[in-house]
Protein backbone atom coordinates (compact mmCIF):
# COMPACT_ATOMS: atom_id res chain seq x y z
CA UNK A 1 0.00 0.00 0.00
CA UNK A 2 1.67 3.17 -1.10
CA UNK A 3 -0.36 5.42 1.21
CA UNK A 4 -1.94 5.26 4.65
CA UNK A 5 -5.23 3.85 3.35
CA UNK A 6 -6.55 1.72 0.53
CA UNK A 7 -9.82 1.18 -1.31
CA UNK A 8 -11.18 -1.73 -3.35
CA UNK A 9 -9.78 -0.34 -6.62
CA UNK A 10 -6.20 -0.18 -5.33
CA UNK A 11 -6.59 -3.56 -3.63
CA UNK A 12 -7.86 -5.00 -6.92
CA UNK A 13 -4.68 -3.80 -8.62
CA UNK A 14 -2.56 -5.33 -5.86
CA UNK A 15 -4.11 -8.77 -6.15
CA UNK A 16 -4.84 -8.56 -9.90
CA UNK A 17 -8.59 -9.04 -9.38
CA UNK A 18 -11.79 -7.13 -10.02
CA UNK A 19 -12.88 -4.45 -7.47
CA UNK A 20 -15.87 -6.48 -6.22
CA UNK A 21 -13.64 -9.44 -5.34
CA UNK A 22 -11.13 -7.09 -3.73
CA UNK A 23 -13.88 -5.49 -1.62
CA UNK A 24 -14.89 -8.93 -0.32
CA UNK A 25 -11.26 -9.69 0.51
CA UNK A 26 -10.89 -6.37 2.33
CA UNK A 27 -14.00 -6.99 4.41
CA UNK A 28 -12.68 -10.45 5.26
CA UNK A 29 -9.48 -8.82 6.57
CA UNK A 30 -11.57 -6.38 8.62
CA UNK A 31 -13.49 -9.33 10.09
CA UNK A 32 -10.15 -10.84 11.17
CA UNK A 33 -8.90 -7.54 12.65
CA UNK A 34 -6.08 -7.18 10.13
CA UNK A 35 -7.54 -4.02 8.59
CA UNK A 36 -9.36 -1.11 10.16
CA UNK A 37 -12.29 0.55 8.39
CA UNK A 38 -11.21 4.18 8.33
CA UNK A 39 -14.27 5.48 6.44
CA UNK A 40 -16.84 3.75 4.23
CA UNK A 41 -14.84 1.98 1.53
CA UNK A 42 -11.48 3.11 2.98
CA UNK A 43 -9.21 0.78 4.93
CA UNK A 44 -6.03 1.12 6.97
CA UNK A 45 -3.54 -1.44 8.17
CA UNK A 46 -2.83 -1.84 11.86
CA UNK A 47 0.59 -0.27 12.54
CA UNK A 48 2.22 -3.65 13.32
CA UNK A 49 0.87 -5.18 10.12
CA UNK A 50 2.09 -2.13 8.17
CA UNK A 51 5.60 -2.56 9.59
CA UNK A 52 5.63 -6.25 8.64
CA UNK A 53 4.38 -5.53 5.12
CA UNK A 54 7.04 -2.85 4.67
CA UNK A 55 9.77 -5.41 5.48
CA UNK A 56 8.27 -7.88 2.99
CA UNK A 57 7.95 -5.22 0.28
CA UNK A 58 11.55 -4.11 0.77
CA UNK A 59 12.77 -7.69 0.38
CA UNK A 60 10.68 -8.07 -2.81
CA UNK A 61 12.20 -4.91 -4.29
CA UNK A 62 15.71 -6.07 -3.40
CA UNK A 63 15.10 -9.38 -5.14
CA UNK A 64 13.66 -7.70 -8.25
CA UNK A 65 10.02 -8.69 -7.69
CA UNK A 66 8.32 -5.39 -8.42
CA UNK A 67 5.18 -6.68 -10.15
CA UNK A 68 2.92 -5.65 -7.28
CA UNK A 69 4.16 -2.08 -7.35
CA UNK A 70 3.69 -1.98 -11.13
CA UNK A 71 0.06 -3.20 -10.82
CA UNK A 72 -0.76 -0.46 -8.30
CA UNK A 73 0.83 2.26 -10.41
CA UNK A 74 -0.73 1.01 -13.67
CA UNK A 75 -4.02 -0.63 -12.61
CA UNK A 76 -5.57 -0.59 -16.09
CA UNK A 77 -2.91 -2.92 -17.44
CA UNK A 78 -4.16 -6.50 -17.00
CA UNK A 79 -2.32 -9.74 -17.57
CA UNK A 80 -3.29 -11.55 -20.74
Amino acid sequence: MPGPEIDAFAAAALVDADPATAALLLENLVDHNLLITHAPGRYQLHSLIRAHVRVLADSDLESGHDGTRDRVLAPNRRKE
